[in-house]
Parts: C-alpha cells; structure tokens; sequence
C-alpha cells in the first residue's frame, strides 16, 4: 500500500487528502463520520461566533458541470464545535477549524 501521509509545519497528517470546510462538515455526525473515514485530518464547517441556520432554500444546486450554492455559512457556533474537539481527537488525526468573520472590524 502506498503510504500517503504528510507533515505540514511540524503536524503529522496520515494522508494528504482532507475534507474541504463545507458540505458534510456541518454536524455531530458529520464530523464523526470523517473522523472515522481514511480522510487525513477532519476539517470543521467554517464557523461564527454565534450558530447560523444560513440563507433560506433552495440554496444548492447540483448539475453535471458542477454545482452553485448561496448556503450563508449555516453552523453551530464555535462553541458548539468546541465542545467537539476532545471527541474528534480520539481518532488520531489533525482537526482543523475554519473560522469566518461577518463584518471587517471583527465585531
């Protein structure tokens, strides 16, 4: 088997490929989920202070070129995925967690 692993800035990743911050990413489960796949690090729904139910639906659409979404960042609050990363740490891989800001000053 080809070993696929990585180290970027001194981390240890088990593979090079990675979920990007987004779909499946959002919840508990989906967290979990990556957590026990052969993804090399679990990367986190970018968050926001407070949780976000996003722009209403429709706000995906899939088509075989691609897809286009407006989803509004939809998340639980960065508390909420605080709370997750002792539990997504026992399956020994990297967690990242992509951060997003609403406004420019930060407030």
């Amino acid at each position: 088997m080809t070993d696929l692993s990585t180290t970027i800035a001194g981390v240890k990743f088990p593979s090079c490929f990675m979920n990007a911050a987004g779909a499946l990413c959002v919840t508990r489960d989906e967290l979990v989920a990556l957590g026990k796949s052969c993804a090399g690090a679990i990367v986190t729904k970018s968050m926001t202070i407070e949780s976000r139910q996003g722009n209403p639906e429709p706000r995906y659409y899939g088509f075989p070129g691609g897809s286009i979404n407006s989803m509004g960042l939809p998340n639980l609050g960065y508390k909420a995925y605080a709370e997750l990363i002792p539990e997504l740490k026992t399956f020994g891989k990297p967690v990242i967690a992509s951060v997003a800001g609403l406004c420019e000053d930060g407030l």
